[in-house]
């Protein structure tokens, strides 16, 4: 009866490995181990040891990376909250207004009137016209025209006195030489001449021409003329002239 008790103790203990064993979905073990189940027992027991270290270890770097993103929230905030450089402070410059700035005078127009002429022999309103009038025949090219405004005998420039006749060549040479010509006359002075009856002509004149080639060169001619009054009109008896070109363009 004993041995019966003890036999029926190692089915149900065969019984219970097979079924630990089944549901692990393991196959039963031999029917020689079956006295030594008792001795498999601790095996749950490293699972569960097992088990709990990786736990463990979950929950060290579950606070580790915890840590980490507490450490990197406290750094991006102390970050934003660092002062910024103080911006320049402007001092505002009050301008003046426009009222209180003195402006100069505007210059006084130069009036078109000629100044006072210095001779009884001729005014200066015809001595502006007697130029103008010898510059525009000078212009057109008019060789005849332009001689008739001289005496039979001039001082002229630096060869001293010559009759007309050498004066007309001389301009004839000067409207081949420069066959196209503009000119300018400025302000008009008459002052007393050397004689009674003469009068001394001072005027300007801006002078842009071409030559034969087409060389353009321009400047500014300051003239001075001895006129008297002939039956035929007035006539130059002396003319001298300082001319001042202008700068040539660099090619």
């Amino acid at each position: 009866m004993r041995t019966f008790s003890v036999v029926r103790a190692c089915l149900v203990v065969a019984a219970l490995n097979f079924w630990a064993f089944a549901a692990n979905g393991a196959p039963p073990p031999p029917a020689q181990r079956i006295v030594s189940a008792p001795a498999v027992a601790p095996v749950p027991v490293a699972k569960a040891s097992t088990n709990t270290g990786k736990w463990i270890a979950l929950a060290i770097a579950a606070l580790l990376t915890l840590g980490a993103i507490v450490v990197i929230a406290a750094f991006i905030f102390l970050r934003s909250t660092k002062p910024l450089a103080p911006a320049p402070v402007t001092t505002p410059t009050i301008s003046a207004a426009p009222s209180a700035v003195p402006t100069p005078p505007s210059p006084v127009p130069r009036l078109s009137v000629a100044p006072k002429s210095a001779s009884s022999v001729l005014s200066t309103e015809e001595a502006e016209l007697y130029v103008k009038e010898f510059n525009r025949d000078m212009e057109h090219g008019d060789l005849k025209a332009t001689v008739n405004y001289l005496d039979d005998t001039v001082d002229y420039y630096a060869f001293g006195p010559k009759d007309k006749s050498f004066i007309a060549e001389q301009m004839r040479q000067y409207f081949l030489a420069l066959p196209v010509r503009a000119f300018s006359v400025g302000e008009v002075k008459v002052e007393a001449g050397p004689k009674p009856d003469v009068a001394t002509i001072i005027f300007e004149t801006h002078y842009s021409v071409r030559d034969a080639l087409g060389t353009p060169a321009s400047g500014r001619t300051r003239t001075e003329w001895d006129v008297i009054r002939r039956a035929e009109g007035l006539k130059i008896i002396r003319t001298n002239w300082i001319t001042y070109p202008d700068p040539t363009p660099a090619r």
